[in-house]
């Protein structure tokens, strides 16, 4: 493959320029894959024409696209935001005592856009299919609407109902480019449990807009929604890597990749004490490809547990989300009131500071993540 020829002196010239301190990290993303390729079945036959080791190499070159990407845009971002007047302001349930830039979507989006740009062509001929093109159309389609919306809910505003009603529309996009949760493994019998075109629709839309909302809830600490994402999109790319002979599992694993990187590139402008905030058009956009990435990776595996494989390397926005809406349609609010009552905040409240919250529920998703890869072998 190319790239094995172009990704090298991308990390040269990086590594003798002002960001010299970044170098090990990609370094070290190549040895992990590298490593985690030789422990992977290698007895299996592949779908398509393509070794291990050149995948590693194309999600390396995702990794690291969306990485710095994410890291150089956003402190040019941040005098965007101060220039125009785009700021988060402090009050009500809010935890932040001073304005913050709100416009951190942009840099998301650019990198995971960007890193599937650059990386499609050198793994098109052997890697993904007409049909897996059409997937990654359809996701990247549905991540742009997704963060034009955010981005205007960050800058004027939009109601709750005109929010619910685009992702809705992102999540008919979503079925209408075949990317639907068409049957899942019977965790009580062996076997599929096939579904109706209707019923995969219904799943399917209630799946996306699901969990766009779950990470848009916990985006309420500084560092909390990236973070969780982050780790997140790693556990679906070691899920995907274990089944990479499987083509629906490189789309998968790509799509990880360059969310994995974005996260790592903006989390530390957006860990306590942040200098700019994910904002709707980020939170909302991460939960979409997570969701995305569910859908063409893990709900395919074959491991008897699937249902539950995304449930839990999800379990904290899921947990964070149904208990919010239990307590709400409980007490009489409505359902999409910002308010104070999350996860996080009751951690606050019994006397953690926002670090500690925020680490202690980064330890939590990693479990639930070694858990979810257990399951799912």
């Amino acid at each position: 493959m190319g790239t094995g020829v172009i990704f090298p002196p991308v990390f040269m010239q990086v590594s003798r320029g002002r960001f010299r301190k970044f170098t090990p990290v990609p370094n070290f993303a190549i040895i992990g894959l590298f490593w985690f390729a030789k422990c992977c079945q290698m007895d299996a036959k592949p779908e398509l024409g393509f070794s291990l080791n050149e995948l590693a190499v194309n999600l390396v070159f995702a990794f690291a696209v969306g990485l710095f990407t994410a890291y150089l845009v956003v402190p040019r971002l941040m005098r965007f935001d101060i220039e125009k007047g785009i700021f988060d302001r402090p009050g009500g349930h809010k935890l932040h005592k001073k304005q913050i830039p709100t416009l951190g979507g942009f840099a998301i989006f650019l990198g995971v856009l960007l890193a599937m740009l650059v990386v499609f062509p050198f793994c098109r001929s052997a890697f993904i299919s007409p049909g897996s093109i059409y997937n990654l159309l359809g996701i990247l389609i549905g991540a742009g609407i997704i963060f034009l919306m955010g981005l205007f809910d960050d800058i004027f505003g939009l109601s709750p109902a005109v929010k619910l009603i685009a992702q809705i529309f992102v999540g008919l996009a979503m079925c209408l480019f075949d990317i639907r949760i068409d049957f899942i493994n019977s965790p009580f019998r062996e076997g599929y449990i096939f579904l109706q075109p209707w019923q995969a629709w219904i799943v399917t839309i209630f799946w996306v807009v699901a969990i766009m909302n779950a990470v848009n809830f916990i985006d309420g600490v500084d560092g909390l929604a990236c973070g969780i994402s982050g780790i997140a999109a790693a556990t679906f790319l070691v899920i995907a890597l274990m089944g990479w002979q499987k083509e629906h599992n490189t789309i998968s694993a790509l799509l990880a990749a360059g969310v994995l990187g974005c996260c790592l590139g903006f989390l530390p402008f957006n860990f306590n004490p942040a200098k700019i905030f994910l904002g709707d058009s980020g939170s909302q956009l991460l939960g979409f490809l997570l969701a995305a990435i569910a859908i063409t990776g893990t709900f395919k595996t074959p491991a008897a547990l699937t249902l539950f494989v995304p449930i839990l390397i999800l379990g904290i926005p899921i947990f964070d989300t149904s208990w919010t809406v239990l307590r709400r349609s409980w007490q009489g609010k409505k359902l999409f009131a910002a308010d104070n009552g999350h996860v996080h905040h009751e951690m606050l409240k019994h006397g953690m500071g926002p670090r500690a919250t925020v680490l202690t529920l980064y330890g939590v998703a990693l479990i639930l993540g070694i858990i979810a890869v257990t399951l799912a072998r």
